[in-house]
């Protein structure tokens, strides 16, 4: 699947543009990996936060990505985790390919 960003594993709820910038509202199309601290794959959604990752500029305008993301939590051992997100550095708060 292609959209706009490039980003495969996204799939684009909403986007916004000014004169300046570009806004995209995504979330991703991944399911969630085993439990952090090695319990099966059990969960139930436990919340979810929006997160704004700065992006490589396009048409000679900033690019923000906020990402809808997920958190969950384990019905075996009740350890909470955010989704993984892949192409995004949480550390510096932008793409990779920035």
């Amino acid at each position: 699947m292609h959209n706009e960003l490039n980003l495969d594993l996204y799939n684009i709820k909403d986007w916004k543009e000014d004169d300046y910038n570009y806004n995209f509202l995504v979330e991703t199309i991944l399911s969630p990996p085993a439990c952090p601290m090695g319990c099966p794959p059990d969960f139930q959604r436990f919340g979810r936060k929006k997160q704004l990752y700065m992006d490589t500029t396009m048409h000679s305008k900033r690019v923000g990505i906020t990402v809808d993301r997920k958190r969950f939590r384990c019905k075996q051992c009740s350890h909470t985790f955010w989704e993984t997100l892949p192409d995004m550095d949480d550390v510096r708060f932008m793409t990779n390919r920035l």
